[in-house]
């Protein structure tokens, strides 16, 4: 999944090649974006906070360059809720 969207990423950057002003906005939020969410994914596991705040910040930035997609900004919330959930640990039972 990663590799197919940092293809689909580079492919962009790409075609914006001829448009200097526009690598301003497209560099950033891709590579950032998808570097705040590897980092989060992969590197932070205390405290969970951190990884999540990451996650997020990387998946909106990613998500402004790709909007227009529809399909990688779901993913992206899914991404975070996934994130979300197994960061936080196990939902304790409620006491009776």
């Amino acid at each position: 999944m990663f590799v197919r969207c940092s293809a689909l990423g580079v492919a962009e950057l790409v075609t914006h090649l001829d448009e200097p002003v526009s690598l301003v906005f497209w560099v950033p939020t891709l590579f950032g974006g998808g570097a705040l969410v590897l980092l989060g994914v992969f590197r932070l596991t205390a405290p969970a906070w951190r990884s999540i705040l990451l996650v997020s910040t990387g998946a909106a930035a990613a998500s402004l360059a790709t909007a227009w997609t529809l399909v990688l900004p779901l993913v992206a919330v899914v991404l975070v809720v996934l994130v979300v959930r197994v960061r936080s640990g196990p939902a304790t039972p409620a006491a009776v």
